[in-house]
């Protein structure tokens, strides 16, 4: 309404009635991006006039922070329009508008931004590509379009890495089919089978809960697939373990007893005769469903180093070893004893600070708190011989 009010005002006809040079100029002294904002509302021409003036404003003084805005809502004509103003594409202070084109699930979007100049290996403040935005979106038509955009072997490498650490399965055979090696390794030397397995090592007695993680046993099935070295120490590695060493300690029974046996060649001939399929799931609780093909592939895999000789009883640990389930719960019941103790203990020191209490109003055991004194004392020896009683007192 105040805006059909101005056009009819007479005292803005003038205004509206100057060459547009003019109102710009004028515009120019309003000072804020704010009023110039307010004044290009009062109609459709000064809105379409000040566009370019805002946006360039926004480039200049905001980073260009309009653009991010206009990926993440997908709205090309303005994301255009700024580029052909001198949108920054790969801004350091609010990050790439590539990263809200692909986190929100943009393709046209990311696709001109791509064709404008914009570099699909660049990070945002999180160190994230918008490949790992992608992924992290659920998105994995938007990781494997941007992975075909990427200009070196580096941000392959890179794209594989990412991909592992989330556990993005069906993406990392993209990206190994496409020829990236599966022994990539990050700046810290860390490869992708690494960055799978250390994600889900399971602290102490914790390893026996046999979490199943079917995102972790794809990603290490086709990385051990493509080749990726199990027996390759990385920096997450202890000095004197590999891959294969750590991958005991792996939530995953599966992924446990798919890296103990992964290079052991002498298996392939047990595959067809039912034994490793029995093993398997005397090991994991599950049956064995990994392709035949794939497994005699993992299987025949030289490794890097000599393997110790094993039997099959050794690759092949019972899935509940009722040894090691009797060492927890007789650490759970010394646990439960000794807490019982300490409290037994923590009653004892209040009952004698109340018997000092008493003592200190009497002059000796005929006084007249003598039979209250007495009854205390009692009362604690019991307690005393119940505490020492043992376990099952």
């Amino acid at each position: 309404m105040e805006c059909d009010h101005l056009e009819t005002d007479p005292s803005t006809t003038g205004f509206l009635s100057l060459a547009n040079e003019l109102i710009l100029d004028i515009a120019d002294l309003l000072g804020t991006q704010g009023d110039t904002s307010r004044l290009a509302q009062v109609n459709q021409r000064l809105q379409l006039l000040f566009t370019d003036q805002l946006l360039s404003f926004n480039i200049q003084q905001e980073n260009s922070d309009a653009l991010k805005w206009a990926a993440s809502k997908n709205h090309q004509k303005m994301a255009g329009r700024m580029i052909r103003l001198g949108a920054d594409l790969n801004p350091k202070v609010w990050g790439p508008p590539l990263h809200e084109a692909a986190g929100s699930g943009h393709f046209d979007m990311v696709q001109l931004l791509l064709d404008e100049g914009a570099d699909p290996e660049a990070k945002n403040r999180s160190n994230d590509t918008a490949i790992t935005v992608a992924l992290k979106a659920n998105n994995e038509a938007m990781a494997c379009m941007l992975f075909d955009k990427l200009r070196t072997i580096r941000g392959a490498s890179n794209a594989l890495l990412e991909a592992s650490r989330l556990k993005e399965s069906n993406f990392i055979r993209y990206v190994l089919e496409a020829g990236v090696p599966a022994d990539s390794k990050n700046p810290s030397n860390s490869s992708a089978l690494d960055l799978v397995v250390w994600r889900d090592l399971a602290p102490g007695h914790d390893l026996f809960k046999n979490r199943f993680d079917d995102d972790a046993f794809k990603s290490v099935t086709i990385l051990l697939e493509y080749g990726a070295d199990p027996d390759r120490k990385g920096r997450n590695a202890s000095i004197l373990q590999t891959v294969r060493d750590n991958s005991a300690r792996h939530s995953d029974p599966r992924v446990r007893v798919l890296l103990a046996i992964a290079g052991r060649e002498e298996l392939v001939t047990k595959i067809d005769t039912g034994v490793l399929s029995q093993g398997w799931k005397r090991s994991t609780g599950r049956e064995l469903d990994i392709p035949r093909d794939v497994l005699e592939v993992i299987l025949s895999t030289p490794p890097s180093r000599a393997l110790p000789r094993a039997s099959l009883k050794a690759l092949f640990p019972p899935f509940v070893d009722e040894a090691c389930w009797q060492g927890i719960e007789e650490e759970r019941r010394a646990a439960r004893r000794e807490a019982k103790r300490e409290a037994r203990l923590a009653t004892e020191r209040q009952l004698n600070a109340v018997i000092r209490a008493f003592s200190r109003y009497q002059q000796s055991r005929t006084g007249p708190w003598s039979d209250l004194v007495q009854d205390l004392d009692a009362g604690l020896g019991e307690f005393r011989r119940h505490s020492r009683g043992g376990p099952g007192s």
